[in-house]
């Protein structure tokens, strides 16, 4: 049997989701029902509150935060923590119910008829009627999820390297709730909206935009903060209006009127580009355009029945999934909520990874503000004209000497305050505009130290750093990540100076400047840790990028406590001397097993614990654990080893095995030791792999695997948007 047949779990850089980073292999599956067939309400629920359960299938109440029907524990129970869905369908006289628990008082799930996913939060489901009424419920089936999907968590935004290879905000739709238009969007001057309509996808979740005739400005806004090229984009359809007027970003004036009834598009500021109706059928349209904003404002939709504040009649149009982007391309649509919980896919190492970091805040209020007056520019100057930055926008800064005298000239920023005995990572995008050489330098806080950087060989060049270190990361286009990492010696203010330098010179060296060549310089960063990480915008105030989490993949079907193999395609951020774990386990670390970067240089370590006691412990020396290694991790009775590219560095010939293994998660098993680092597969097998299974899955490409992955990009119909027949050599192990 193949490998791809054998594994029971696989996850890859694949498909995401607020909240959920897909595993392809179980792609979905539900267990049986847990309810009765036919539906049998006496059977399974209880009456609460002021409800009664007429007959069979039929529950009546007056309506009320007590007032349904809760699940007899004897019946059925909901394992807590586990993911289940709920198809519930029939007819009500009440104005509507809604699924949850907690025996009535709870969390909900849902509402109406319909199918819900939710992971349970109690052992009991209720179901509530809002107001009086008669529900006949005719169908019930409530199934466990059995995927292998990880819960995912990052309580803010963060970025990526995307498959462009530009920087990228995870999520790049700027917008809030971008197709819950009832939430964090205002409404004004007499504008209502109603969700539940028919969508340009033929299901229901268009909504319905309504004006007054009689108010101005009858309309929907959501405030805006992102300055820069921004690219707006609404899926809209005439209702009985016929015109969509979106004002300008800057919150006076309209940017576009667009005329919905036959796709024309109308009077367009001058600082409007790339103004565009793309025609989807059925009377729906694209519309989309590009402005330049400088300060902070609205996306604002105004429906009317002409190119005309107000509208002359009362009326609506339809509209569905807003977004604003940066850069001049609408971008295919992504659904946001409140924009936390996204996965990143990262393409720094120029094949995609699943990215996890630690969190981390940039301590620099203007990254990419360099004109702010808590920089200082000492005779050095801006050129006059922008360049394209690694993230795709014309924004980064020309650095050069502003005389050409022969004397010290350097930019720098002194204004922020070092604890002693913290380390801390300075770095910069920097790219060459005619000089071969950058310098970076500290002082004070982290007394006199320098580090030369090549552009033209992207190489470290000479320095001063004593204990600290420095790090060059090339990136497309000739630009480079250049850092160093130190630790202050005195709790005093620090200063970071970058010096644009001819020549490979000494610290501060006075040289001769020249005004025409210099180096661009894109996003500085200054984060407490020993390495960098991804970038994180600021604009005005520190920003934290919270720490990713993934884990509760998995269930107790797909993972076998007798025997298996636990195997991951790997590499860390950084040598970081920390504990870096991926496990399956019994929810604790009484039973569990993982693989893990350890808390010594270069240094792997995989581990099984029976009982709390260890019964196979085997620690691997890398040559750079920054390089992706293929590990596994065997278990079987007596019957122990780990695999590290495709040679048996370890065994153990006794031991017992654990006992109620039921999750898979980037963690201890427990919740600690988060695993941060990429990955580009991680796998599950239920049985104990041969020696040359092992040496195979460890140590050759399994073109298997892309199969799976292009399985499951069918499954969610992304084939072609992520181009699989092309990447084939990217996605296989």
């Amino acid at each position: 049997m193949s490998l791809l047949k054998k594994a029971s779990i696989i996850t890859t850089p694949t498909a995401y989701a607020e909240d959920y980073l897909y595993s392809i292999k179980p792609a979905y599956a539900l267990g049986s029902s847990l309810t009765s067939s036919p539906v049998n309400l006496s059977n399974d629920f209880n009456a609460n509150g002021s409800s009664s359960i007429t007959d069979a299938d039929t529950f009546t109440s007056t309506g009320g935060s007590l007032d349904g029907i809760t699940s007899k524990t004897s019946v059925y129970t909901l394992t807590v923590g586990r993911r289940f869905q709920i198809e519930i369908q029939g007819n009500t006289t009440s104005s509507g119910f809604t699924l949850g628990a907690g025996n009535g008082n709870g969390d909900e799930y849902g509402s109406g008829f319909g199918v819900h996913t939710f992971v349970s939060l109690h052992a009991q489901l209720w179901i509530r009627q809002r107001t009086s009424g008669t529900t006949n419920i005719t169908k019930l089936s409530i199934q466990e999820v059995t995927d292998a999907d990880f819960q995912f968590d990052r309580n803010s935004t963060g970025t990526r390297l995307n498959e462009d290879y530009l920087i990228e905000d995870v999520p790049y739709n700027l917008v809030l709730q971008s197709n819950q238009f009832d939430t964090t969007w205002t409404l004004f001057q007499g504008g209502t909206v109603t969700g539940g309509q028919p969508d340009k996808d033929f299901g229901n979740n268009a909504w319905k935009l309504n004006a007054v005739s009689t108010q101005t400005f009858s309309g929907i806004h959501q405030a805006r903060t992102f300055t820069g090229v921004t690219t707006a984009s609404i899926f809209a359809k005439a209702g009985t209006l016929s015109h969509l007027g979106i004002v300008n970003l800057g919150g006076s004036g309209f940017a576009v009127w667009f005329n919905l009834s036959n796709g024309t598009i109308g009077t367009k500021d001058a600082s409007v580009s790339n103004a565009n109706m793309q025609n989807l059928g059925d009377g729906w349209y694209r519309c989309s355009f590009t402005q330049d904003v400088s300060a902070a404002g609205f996306f604002q939709l105004k429906p009317s029945d002409g190119e005309l504040t107000p509208s002359t009649t009362s009326g609506f149009i339809y509209i569905q999934d807003a977004q604003l982007v940066k850069g001049d391309q609408p971008k295919d649509y992504l659904q946001t909520t409140d924009r936390l919980d996204i996965p990143r896919i990262d393409y720094t190492n120029g094949e995609p990874s699943i990215l996890l970091e630690p969190s981390r805040t940039n301590s620099y209020t203007h990254n990419n503000n360099f004109t702010d007056s808590s920089w200082l520019k000492k005779d050095t100057s801006f050129g006059s004209t922008d360049v394209v930055s690694p993230d795709g926008l014309v924004n980064a800064k020309k650095l050069v000497c502003s005389d050409t005298t022969n004397q010290t000239h350097y930019f720098e920023k002194t204004t922020y305050t070092g604890v002693r005995h913290t380390t801390y990572t300075y770095s910069i995008f920097v790219k060459s505009a005619g000089s071969d050489f950058v310098q970076i330098a500290t002082s004070t806080g982290f007394e006199s130290k320098y580090q030369n950087f090549n552009l033209a060989q992207g190489t470290l060049a000479t320095g001063d750093l004593g204990t600290y270190s420095a790090n060059i990361v090339s990136y497309p286009n000739d630009w480079y990540r250049i850092s160093i990492t130190a630790t202050a010696s005195v709790s005093d203010n620090s200063r970071f100076i970058l010096v644009p330098i001819l020549t490979d010179a000494g610290r501060n060296p006075s040289f001769a400047g020249s005004t025409s060549k210099g180096v661009y310089i894109y996003g500085i960063q200054h984060e407490i840790g020993s390495y960098a990480t991804s970038l994180i915008h600021t604009s005005g105030s520190a920003v934290t990028r919270s720490a990713d989490a993934a884990n509760n993949a998995g269930n107790s079907d797909l993972i076998n406590s007798t025997e298996g193999v636990l195997y991951a395609e790997m590499k860390a951020l950084a040598d970081d001397a920390t504990n870096r774990r991926i496990s399956i386990s019994d929810g604790t670390t009484a039973n569990r097993m993982y693989i893990s970067y350890k808390n010594f240089t270069n240094q792997i370590r995989a581990e099984v614990i029976s009982s709390s006691s260890s019964v196979f412990d085997a620690t691997y020396s890398a040559n750079d654990i920054t390089i992706f290694s293929k590990i596994a991790l065997k278990y079987k009775l007596n019957d122990f080893s780990l695999y590290i590219d495709g040679v048996e560095v370890a065994n153990d010939t006794s031991g017992a095995v654990p006992t109620g293994l039921k999750e898979l998660a980037f963690d201890d098993g427990a919740g600690n030791n988060d695993f941060y680092g990429n990955v580009k597969s991680l796998m599950v097998f239920k049985e104990a792999l041969t020696d040359l299974e092992l040496e195979k899955l460890t140590g050759y490409n399994n073109h298997e695997l892309y199969m799976n992955y292009y399985n499951r990009l069918s499954y969610l119909g992304l084939v072609e948007e992520y181009n699989v027949e092309s990447d084939i050599n990217n996605y296989i192990l």
